[in-house]
């Protein structure tokens, strides 16, 4: 999904003090706001493209068989790899410029 960034203003806090209150007080800080003032968000267009699905049966991928936790590793990746492939296909048509990117943690 392109263009969900542009439906909020966000307050940017200084790092240090966000982490401070995520540390002492378990509380993140995250201040947003979007249509006058409220939670309705601004009108922005919204782009929405879809990719090729991911194969996750196990049996196919290899002979022999991986433990669950690799198993989701490499599942993970596939997937993640996916999204970054989509983003820099579309990332033109969305009106996202050449410079922006993608990380995904």
């Amino acid at each position: 999904m392109f263009g969900e960034k542009k439906c909020y203003s966000k307050l940017n806090v200084p790092a240090p003090v966000s982490n401070w209150l995520l540390r002492n007080l378990k509380l993140p800080l995250i201040v947003f706001w979007g249509r006058f003032g409220t939670w309705y968000p601004y009108k922005a267009p919204q782009t929405v493209v879809f990719g090729k699905p991911i194969d996750t049966d196990m049996g196919k991928q290899s002979d022999e068989k991986m433990d669950h936790e690799k198993w989701i590793d490499l599942l993970h990746r596939k997937y993640v790899d996916a999204v970054v492939e989509l983003f820099e296909t579309h990332k033109t048509e969305a009106g996202y410029g050449p410079e922006e990117t993608l990380v995904v943690l």
